[in-house]
């Protein structure tokens, strides 16, 4: 029940969309609340427990996290200004970007541990439904298209998505874009094995929640994964498909013209704008070691 990772979800996507920003930063605790009712069906007292974990992480977030974004943010506008792009200064970022997103998660066990050990058998049984039926759909969809069809539906995906940052893609650089989508290897199947292995394992701890200490930890064992614990097929794959989209960045950049580089500096420039407008005065909060 990974709902606190909308907090930082949400806020990628609204970059990635061209959504505002703020807006959606605004609206977070009603997307987590949507998330969880989504998944499970709540009495009173379980949603209030849930709402109460997501306004204290939203605090947190917007108090420690926010000024990271925009001093990353920041980075990057001054070394683009500089004319400093290139694989090494991209990994650099993806790195930072990870940082975040480990910080998300550290918090994970603690604050789904109350509303976790309180499920019923028969909301317990809801939750285990709900996470089988999206693999489930997750399976049939990938079953259902060839290949080639998910190329097409990747290289068509990532151009919407550069279109955001640069505008309109000129013939030679949505040429990179395919042979970028065709020169993935396949993960989503590594990754559709992953996630319904660890609903097996999920299934299993929830059986024992009533055991505070062991749950607690089954949960920390869940929640807390990093990429060591991938199988070595999934990192490989992991690790050429991040090369090679670090690669089309890096081209898209060298073969943009100055409007594209132009357009490209003022979005990054207005969304640490926005970071900055949003982050919170320093509160006391339990922010956790970066990993």
């Amino acid at each position: 029940m990974k709902y606190l990772r909308w907090v930082l979800l949400v806020v990628v996507l609204a970059a990635m969309t061209g959504c505002g920003v703020r807006t959606l930063y605004g609206n977070l605790d009603w997307f987590a609340m949507r998330a969880v009712d989504d998944l499970v069906t709540l009495d009173d007292t379980q949603r209030m427990e849930v709402r109460m974990q997501v306004e204290n992480r939203l605090g947190w977030h917007c108090a420690t996290q926010l000024p990271d974004y925009a001093t990353l943010l920041r980075k990057m506008e001054a070394d683009l200004e500089a004319g400093r792009v290139g694989t090494e200064i991209l990994r650099g970022y993806g790195k930072e970007l990870f940082g975040f997103w480990q910080a998300m998660q550290w918090n994970l066990p603690e604050d789904t541990m109350g509303v976790l050990t309180s499920l019923t058998d028969d909301q317990a049984e809801e939750l285990l439904e709900s996470i089988d039926e999206r693999n489930r759909d997750i399976r049939e969809e990938l079953e259902s298209s060839t290949e080639d069809e998910q190329a097409l539906d990747r290289a068509r995906g990532m151009e919407r998505q550069l279109r955001r940052f640069f505008g309109r893609l000129h013939r030679d650089q949505k040429a990179l874009v395919v042979r970028w989508s065709r020169s993935l290897k396949p993960s989503a199947e590594l990754n559709l094995d992953m996630r319904e292995a660890w609903a097996v394992e999920f299934a299993e701890a929830l059986e024992r929640r009533g055991q505070a200490e062991i749950f607690k930890q089954d949960l920390e064992e869940l929640f807390l994964r990093t990429t060591d614990d991938w199988s070595s097929a999934y990192r490989e794959v992991m690790e050429h498909n991040r090369e090679r989209t670090l690669e089309l960045f890096t081209d898209l950049y060298e073969s943009a013209a100055d409007r594209q580089r132009n357009r490209l500096a003022g979005r990054i420039s207005g969304l640490a704008d926005d970071f900055e407008r949003l982050a919170c005065a320093d509160l006391p909060a339990d922010q956790p070691p970066r990993q």
